[in-house]
């Protein structure tokens, strides 16, 4: 649990071990994978409701209140 809380970015798709872990980590990035068989999970209505937690759909994409967001590099 101490090492997934001293990440800067975390990725699961379910769990409350993981979700504890994403919780505990301060700042950066959790993206949380959506499961894809319409039903909501406890971790999806913690990415729809925090800052910098995101939800990613089986195509890849990264939503964030039902918006689809672009977030390639680009230089």
């Amino acid at each position: 649990m101490a090492l997934l809380a001293a990440c800067n970015h975390s990725i699961f798709a379910y769990g409350t071990y993981a979700l504890t872990g994403a919780l505990l980590a301060q700042g950066g990035y959790t993206i949380v994978f959506d499961i894809g068989n319409n039903t909501i999970t406890k971790e999806m209505q913690f990415a729809s409701a925090l800052p910098g937690w995101y939800l990613m759909n089986s195509k890849g994409e990264l939503t964030y209140e039902d918006k689809i967001l672009d977030l390639t590099m680009r230089s």
